[in-house]
């Protein structure tokens, strides 16, 4: 796999037939991850089901992972996936933990590097570089567009006033 990110960390085992609690990303918890290739502890393996359960928890279960006994020994490893599977598992603004460190491809010409996002009561926002100066903007479909490669700015980075 290549520019893997991690997306989770496996949980402890529940029930006997191999599923395991998971504590997925909240971003990209309600992507479907049915027959997706990942890596746990550099072992690639393929993801039958992530579900929802209790308390806004998730459970997941790997192809020919069937009992305890097996998911217990996956118990507190991340699960990395790479970008490109995130990338095409989403179909409208991927996750900006993709993009930090690119240039953005902006209205007015400019090439902003989105250096952070942070997420405030659901919101999530994304800090703009340009130069020595950083722009706070909200990272929804108002702000931003994927076109399947590169993410863009779809406004002027001039509505927004830089962080003093």
């Amino acid at each position: 796999m290549t520019s893997k990110l991690v997306i989770a960390k496996i949980g402890k085992p529940h029930g006997l037939k191999g599923y395991a609690y998971i504590h997925i990303n909240d971003y990209i918890k309600d992507y479907l991850y049915s027959d997706i290739l990942i890596e746990v502890d550099e072992e690639e393996m393929y993801i039958e089901e992530v579900r929802k359960h209790l308390k806004n928890r998730n459970l997941i279960k790997f192809i020919n992972v069937d009992s305890i006994n097996q998911i217990e020994n996956y118990r507190d490893k991340n699960v990395y996936l790479d970008k490109r599977s995130l990338l095409e598992l989403n179909t409208s603004l991927p996750w900006p933990e993709l993009f930090i460190g690119e240039e953005l491809i902006t209205q007015d010409k400019k090439k902003p590097v989105l250096s952070s996002y942070f997420v405030l009561n659901l919101n999530t926002s994304v800090e703009l570089s340009l130069g020595n100066k950083i722009f706070i903007v909200p990272y929804d479909n108002l702000n931003f567009n994927f076109n399947g490669k590169k993410l863009l700015m779809i406004k002027s980075l001039s509505l927004y006033n830089p962080v003093e």
